[in-house]
């Protein structure tokens, strides 16, 4: 009896002979064959080729050819900056631009663990040739579906930038990322276009960290992932309050500061870092006109005492989605400051900003027993400081008591 098997990607022919002769197993080696694939629309045709390699895993002198309207204008090797090591599934010609000329898209893996996979797209230009532009996937390769139905498709993939980023690979999370080739522009992200797929997606998350959670495993990549797909549905508000209220680990909030600075570095939250946020140019908050000085957009003289209140609208901090009002104030170099920020409805967290938008000092608690926030600092030089008003976190609302007072003035002032 005669069998063939593939196994590790090579060719063998096992023979086994009848009991009476015992059991003998022989391997006689096949010459690996050469795989080619065609696929055609619309007047234009791409043929695949390539060569098995000698460890049977990837593949040697890929190339594709194209013809349109039986003109051969692409007969070359393919090659990536990525590497190459197998095709995947996806080879065909498809228009993806809608502007009635097919492009030719075809999937590969780079190799490795875990990473790569990428689609070239084969555009027919101006200049009559066929020219190649590249999209990388990461560890996942997304489907191709016409979303609004308008024979447009989309890429719909994940963000492979999640991947590593608050937990290992196993536990990693990510939001959707949906991309749509645009001709000479390439891939463009329009996943904000499609705000109900992104929900579905955020409310899938959710359920993955109750479910992680209650396992006890590894919730920050799922929760950074629900995060940011609330930002991609304008809801970033209610994304960070369910965040910090959830997420009360003891390394809480250095995980939501890297979390606010990842999500910025990465076009999730439009708002600059926290600290160029509160130094932020622009008047008081609408709310902090209740301070008992003149409260306009010009920096206000000290003492001040001021009454406000954190509201919905209000400034949002990035790093950990608590509202904070702002107060400008002016004073000199070497004046000795006063700043105490004091609530009965929420745990105030104080903010000192400098003229040129450096942090000078910040305080949660003046005392154990005391939960009112407190500086007491000497200032560096002349010019415009922020007081910041906040809370120590994003459920912080309510009314609060802000006074500023200089203890002393330079000399010349007397």
């Amino acid at each position: 009896m005669i069998m063939s098997d593939m196994a590790a990607g090579l060719s063998r022919t096992v023979v086994t002979l009848g009991a009476t002769a015992g059991l003998l197993l022989m391997v006689f080696p096949v010459a690996p064959r050469a795989q080619a694939r065609t696929v055609s629309a619309d007047g234009v045709e791409a043929n695949y080729s390539q060569q098995p390699s000698d460890n049977g895993i990837c593949v040697e002198s890929p190339t594709l050819s194209i013809r349109r309207d039986e003109e051969l204008l692409f007969d070359g090797p393919v090659v990536s900056q990525l590497g190459l090591c197998q095709p995947a599934d996806r080879f065909e010609v498809r228009d993806l631009d809608q502007d009635d000329e097919p492009e030719v898209v075809i999937d590969f893996y780079s190799g490795g663990a875990h990473c790569c996979w990428f689609t070239q797209v084969y555009r027919y230009d101006a200049g009559q040739q066929y020219q190649m532009q590249e999209q990388d996937w990461g560890n996942h390769t997304p489907t191709l579906e016409d979303l609004d139905e308008d024979g447009q498709p989309e890429f719909v993939g994940q963000d492979d930038r999640f991947a590593y980023q608050f937990a290992s690979y196993a536990g990693s999370a990510y939001p959707p990322r949906i991309l749509r080739y645009q001709g000479e522009s390439g891939f463009v992200d329009v996943t904000r276009q499609y705000p109900e797929r992104v929900y579905d997606w955020a409310y899938g998350l959710w359920q993955r960290y109750e479910q992680t959670r209650d396992q006890n495993g590894e919730v920050r990549s799922v929760l950074a992932a629900y995060l940011a797909s609330k930002y991609l549905i304008g809801e970033a508000e209610d994304g960070w309050q369910r965040v910090q209220t959830v997420y009360q680990q003891s390394d809480r909030r250095q995980f939501l500061t890297e979390l606010a600075a990842f999500l910025q570095e990465t076009g999730y939250a439009a708002a600059p870092d926290p600290t160029d946020s509160l130094a932020a140019s622009g008047s008081a908050s609408p709310d902090s006109g209740s301070c008992t000085a003149d409260s306009a957009a010009t920096a206000l003289e000290l003492p001040l005492s001021c009454e406000g209140n954190l509201v919905a609208g209000d400034s949002i901090l990035p790093t950990d989605g608590s509202l904070y009002d702002e107060y400008k104030f002016t004073a000199q170099a070497g004046d000795i400051i006063s700043i105490r920020l004091e609530s009965e409805a929420f745990d105030p967290y104080l903010f000192l900003v400098g003229p040129q938008g450096e942090l000078i000092a910040q305080n949660d608690d003046a005392t154990d027993s005391d939960l009112a926030a407190r500086l007491e600092i000497t200032l560096p030089q002349t010019g415009d400081y922020r007081a910041i008003a906040n809370s120590y976190d994003s459920t912080g609302r309510g009314a609060y008591q802000l006074t500023i007072q200089r203890q002393s003035a330079p000399e010349g002032d007397l």
